[in-house]
C-alpha cells in the first residue's frame, strides 16, 4: 500500500463525514434559533442564506455514494493523500467560520440576517475552493468510464 495513495472511497466517506456533521450541527443551532424566536420577522431570509451555502454539496456527496453502494467491488481508484487532506482541510475551515459567524452573530453590531448577508464575502470564496476539490473526489470519472447515455444498454 502507497502512503502517498488512498482509496478514493475511503476519502470521499470521510469527507462526507465531515460535511455532515458540520453541517449537521449547524442545522441544529438554526432549528434551535428558529424555535426559541430569535428569527422573527426574518426566518425565511435566514433559511434562504444557509440552503443553498450546504445543501448542493451535500447533495452531491450522497447522490455519488448513493450511486456507489449499488455496485459490487467498490471503486479501485485511489487518490492522492495530499489532495484528500487539502480538500478535507479546506471542508473543516469553510465549515469552521460557517460556525463562527453564526455563534459570534450576537456579539457582532450587525444583527441576524444583514451579518449572514455580508457573511458571503468571506464564505463565497472559500466555498468555491472547497465545491472545486470536493468536485475533483465525487465527479470525477475513470477513464475508461462512459457517461451513461439513456435509452442505450
Amino acid at each position: 500500500m502507497s502512503k502517498t495513495h488512498i482509496p478514493l472511497e475511503q476519502a470521499r466517506n470521510s469527507l462526507a463525514k465531515v460535511w455532515f456533521i458540520g453541517a449537521g450541527l449547524v442545522f441544529l443551532i438554526l432549528v434551535v434559533q428558529s424555535i426559541l424566536g430569535k428569527y422573527e420577522g426574518s426566518l425565511q431570509e435566514v433559511w434562504a442564506w444557509f440552503v443553498p451555502i450546504v445543501v448542493p454539496t451535500l447533495s452531491l456527496m450522497l447522490g455519488v455514494m448513493g450511486a456507489t453502494a449499488l455496485t459490487e467491488g467498490g471503486d479501485k481508484r485511489r487518490v492522492k493523500n495530499f489532495f484528500y487532506k487539502l480538500s478535507s482541510q479546506l471542508s473543516l475551515f469553510y465549515l469552521s467560520i460557517l460556525t463562527a459567524t453564526i455563534l459570534l452573530e450576537p456579539f457582532s453590531n450587525t444583527p441576524g440576517v444583514k451579518l449572514y448577508s455580508l457573511s458571503n464575502y468571506w464564505l463565497g470564496p472559500i466555498q468555491g475552493l472547497v465545491v472545486a476539490a470536493i468536485s475533483i473526489l465525487f465527479a470525477s470519472q475513470d477513464k475508461d468510464e462512459q457517461p451513461a447515455i439513456p435509452g442505450v444498454s
